[in-house]
């Protein structure tokens, strides 16, 4: 029989190589498709693309020291305790993506026949991707089971969220106007009936 452990860090490995294979096959679907965009502003794609890596080296750098606050017992239980976590982040960002269809970008793009989204989990929140990420995130982060290094990459994550979150709405409210505004003043940003 299996130890624990091993299927732990089974269940680990599988979970970011599905979650890697996801995030890639998104973005070359969605490049090139649907013709030229009316609008597409880059900057924050690069800034959240810049924090992830930043937010993760210095995650793995602080954690790769003895941990000096361990979130659980072992590295191993973190693990086991974080994986939902990452999966319901994954899953909503699946359910995101899925919802928005052809509409789907890396970039914040605005095309002539873009509409204001309103179904699926767009109904609860404005920008459920970026939610199902950063809950996807804080869990994977939680496995290095080291706080200073869940606050960093976690926190470096927030830091890029808000400002992309900042910048799409604001470019969503001048193209799509009073349908976007209207929306945006009865949903709330990324976590349900909070913000």
């Amino acid at each position: 029989m299996m130890d624990w452990r091993v299927g732990v860090w089974t269940a680990v490995g599988l979970t970011y190589a599905t979650w890697s294979a996801a995030e890639a096959t998104w973005m070359a679907r969605r490049r090139g498709s649907g013709g030229k965009p009316l609008v597409s502003e880059r900057r924050s794609t690069l800034i959240m693309v810049g924090a992830g890596v930043l937010g993760e080296v210095g995650a793995v750098a602080l954690a790769w020291r003895a941990p000096t606050v361990p979130l659980a017992a072992d590295r191993t239980r973190a693990a086991a305790a974080a994986l939902p976590a990452v999966w319901a982040g994954l899953a909503l960002r699946w359910w995101a993506v899925r919802t928005l269809g052809t509409h789907f970008r890396a970039t914040i793009d605005i095309r002539e026949d873009q509409p204001v989204v309103r179904t699926g989990p767009y109904r609860h929140v404005r920008h459920p991707s970026y939610t199902g990420g950063l809950l996807a995130v804080a869990g994977a982060a939680a496995v290095l089971n080291d706080a200073p290094a869940w606050l960093v990459l976690t926190g470096s994550t927030v830091a890029a969220l808000l400002y992309r979150i900042h910048t799409e709405d604001a470019i969503l409210i001048h193209h799509l106007g009073p349908d976007y505004t209207d929306y945006a003043a009865t949903t709330p940003r990324l976590i349900p009936k909070v913000w």
